[in-house]
């Protein structure tokens, strides 16, 4: 039983057989955890901040909690790329 989107295709040095995504199904898995963990960030933050004693408001916590996930992507999309380089050469 397959999955939709994944398409058998070998990569070079990594073994044959080796099923990689289509950049469909990428795109849907990066929005799909990006998004369930904002969602739970949110929640934590509208509890946690006040624990803290920083009163925050469900706006104020979806923001900061925008402004992490931001950092959060452009931190995992350089290291990403770092790693790929180190690979090539």
């Amino acid at each position: 039983m397959g999955f939709p989107g994944l398409v058998g295709v070998a990569h070079p040095g990594e073994g044959a057989g080796r099923v990689s995504q289509s950049r469909r199904m990428s795109l849907a898995e990066t929005v799909a955890n990006t998004g369930s963990g904002m969602l739970i960030s949110w929640l934590i933050g509208l509890v946690v901040y006040p624990a803290f004693g920083f009163p925050v408001g469900a706006g104020q916590a979806l923001a900061l909690t925008a402004i992490f996930t931001v950092v959060s992507v452009a931190r995992g999309y350089a290291w990403r790329r770092a790693f790929e380089r180190f690979r090539r050469s």
